[in-house]
């Protein structure tokens, strides 16, 4: 018997512990580039439309577009360098011709300074931000043309 409940606590405690993980978000480390300049620099090299900047495992993985050959970029975001890239499958919505650069919403959205941007990605029409500051997530949603058209914050 006391087997049989010592699993179940360990069980719970680790369910618990793990869902505690996957809620809580990597941020950037404190001496990074704004994502702003990281993407300003990408979009200076002409290197494809960008379609989604995530942090995860210490860098900033981009997704690009050229030509509807689709790349991830890895960058460092101390330096804003490139560390690698690799090919993907293209899957994502891209924002239509005559939009603002991103790199213009992205100045913005950290201008409003509600938290650290940790995920931006453009689906069905509306750059998608998430934001995290003080235990909080905040979404912010943003049409290509820079208007703010909703924003949610919960606890994380």
């Amino acid at each position: 018997m006391r087997r049989k409940a010592f699993f179940i606590i360990f069980s719970l405690a680790f369910i618990l512990a793990s869902s505690f993980a996957a809620n809580a978000a990597e941020l950037p480390p404190a001496n990074s580039k704004p994502l702003s300049a990281i993407i300003k620099i990408i979009e200076d090299k002409n290197t494809g439309t960008i379609a989604e900047a995530e942090f995860d495992d210490g860098y900033w993985e981009v997704e690009i577009n050229k030509n509807n050959v689709c790349q991830e970029l890895f960058i460092d975001p101390q330096t804003g360098n490139e560390i690698r890239r690799k090919d993907i499958h293209c899957d994502d919505d891209l924002p239509p011709a005559g939009s603002l650069p991103l790199s213009t919403i992205v100045r913005s959205v950290e201008a409003q300074k509600k938290g650290i941007i940790v995920e931006v990605e453009f689906d069905d029409g509306l750059w998608k931000f998430s934001l995290i500051q003080n235990s909080r997530k905040t979404k912010i949603y943003v049409t290509p043309q820079g208007n703010v058209k909703n924003t949610a914050t919960s606890n994380l």
